[in-house]
């Protein structure tokens, strides 16, 4: 909610100084917010000039619709936006919102933990239901991912997890399986770790990765 509120305002100051640097001064000060004579009556404003007084509020009435305006674009340009591509050396990333369960045509990451775990559950040791690594695992409850680290040809890191003592992988680290990709550790879509892109690119997977994220 603050960037929003940051972003809106930049784009209300960026439009208004371009209204105020074109429009002249006179524009602003035709209407009548205040009287002069109200203005005299007052111990604090007596001696205020009340054309100045009126292109001071007009110019400032300006900007609230000006940022009103651009908070309404700018909210509808996020509610509506589908995809951010983020582009780099070798690789193209679509970031998309939607149901990454659904999305057919791309390269899947599923986020996993350093053990590849796969037991959904409300326990520690357990994936949570609602993450989308649980989601994942309970549409697919007959996944077996040791095979595919083995024909993967992954090699394990060294020392075990600090949590139960189990076989750990290092962070980034990619298990494919048809569409989806299996990631260690990989957490959302920004930053990419680069051990998941080097092992994306000479394994050659990212052509074309799409990351999904629900709102």
């Amino acid at each position: 909610m603050i960037n929003f509120f940051k972003n809106s305002i930049a784009w209300a100051f960026a439009a208004v100084t371009v209204i105020f640097t074109f429009v002249p001064e006179s524009f602003f000060g035709n209407h009548k917010w205040i009287s002069q004579d109200i203005l005299s009556k007052s111990k604090v404003f007596s001696c205020a000039d009340a054309e100045a007084i009126n292109t001071i509020i007009s110019r400032f009435a300006c900007f609230l619709l000006i940022w009103l305006a651009t908070s309404l674009v700018y909210a509808a340009v996020l509610k509506f936006r589908r995809r951010v591509t983020i582009k780099g050396h070798n690789y193209s990333i679509q970031i998309e919102y939607g149901d990454i369960l659904k999305k057919r045509g791309c390269k899947r990451v599923i986020n996993f933990d350093e053990c590849f775990t796969t037991q959904v559950g409300c326990r520690t040791a357990d994936v949570n239901p609602t993450s989308i690594c649980g989601q994942y695992l309970e549409a697919h409850p007959d996944l077996d991912i040791q095979p595919l680290i083995d024909n993967a040809g992954i090699t394990a890191a060294r020392g075990k997890s600090k949590y139960q003592q189990k076989t750990r992988y290092i962070p980034g680290t990619i298990v494919p399986s048809g569409y989806h990709i299996g990631a260690a550790q990989l957490v959302g879509c920004c930053p990419i770790p680069q051990a998941f892109l080097q092992n994306c690119h000479s394994r050659g997977m990212l052509c074309r990765a799409v990351f999904l994220r629900s709102r």
